[in-house]
């Protein structure tokens, strides 16, 4: 079987189900490159707003990131970022501290094509600062991630193809897990702007009412965040 071949046939039956003699070297390189091709090819059709289509043969481009997850490997960092948009938080956390730095940077850069990714890393930091205690961060790494709340509350550098209720959203529950007071009452002011909302797209009201409730619990210490699962818990379910 050649590597390719064995890289679709692994995204059929998933890695972890194959034999310790299959799951060689080149499998596993040829796993990250194809992730890392479908990466840039997403990229692309996002800045040019055309259609995206997988052209994979046996599974989806999410089936794909998902089992580059399940190499567990900090090598990997870079070609996962672009899906923190999937909510894969626990997976980076599993991997250590390695992963802080590169979900900082991926956030702070925004580069275009990526905006659908950033308010999941926006929650992933949260996560992070949650399950790593605040006093584990240096002081000038909790003044970039109180910065990126600052830049999202302003929305400034947010692309029209972002997600202005998910990333306003994810930037408030960072500044409660940041003990950001300040923040929290920028956030509160905006939440109940109308035209501040209006300007990041958020019209519906039951979108408002959520950013508000959120707002009015971070301020009162009793905002409930998603906690971080081990990787053997969640193997369970």
């Amino acid at each position: 079987m050649s590597v390719g071949q064995s890289v679709h046939s692994r995204n059929a039956i998933g890695y972890l189900h194959l034999s310790v003699d299959e799951r060689t070297p080149e499998v596993r390189n040829a796993l990250v490159k194809a992730l890392e091709n479908e990466n840039e090819r997403r990229k692309q059709f996002h800045l040019s707003e055309a259609p995206y289509l997988y052209e994979g043969d046996d599974t989806s481009a999410l089936e794909l990131a998902r089992q580059v997850t399940d190499l567990r490997d900090p090598a990997t960092i870079p070609v996962l970022l672009p899906w923190l948009c999937c909510g894969w938080a626990d997976d980076l956390i599993d991997l250590g501290r390695a992963s802080f730095e590169p979900v900082l940077r991926f956030v702070e850069a925004g580069e275009p094509g990526t905006e659908n990714a950033l308010w999941g890393g926006l929650g992933a930091l949260r996560m992070m600062v949650d399950h790593w205690g605040l006093d584990s961060f240096s002081g000038s790494e909790r003044a970039r991630m109180s910065k990126l709340v600052s830049r999202y509350l302003a929305n400034e550098g947010v692309t029209e193809s972002g997600d202005g209720w998910s990333e306003l959203q994810m930037a408030i529950r960072l500044a409660a897990s940041l003990q950001e007071s300040a923040l929290l009452q920028e956030a509160q002011r905006i939440v109940y702007d109308e035209s501040e909302l209006g300007k990041r797209g958020i019209m519906e009201p039951d979108l408002r009412q959520i950013l508000q409730k959120t707002v009015a619990q971070a301020l009162a210490g009793t905002l409930e965040l998603r906690q971080y699962v081990p990787y053997e818990q969640r193997r369970l379910h």
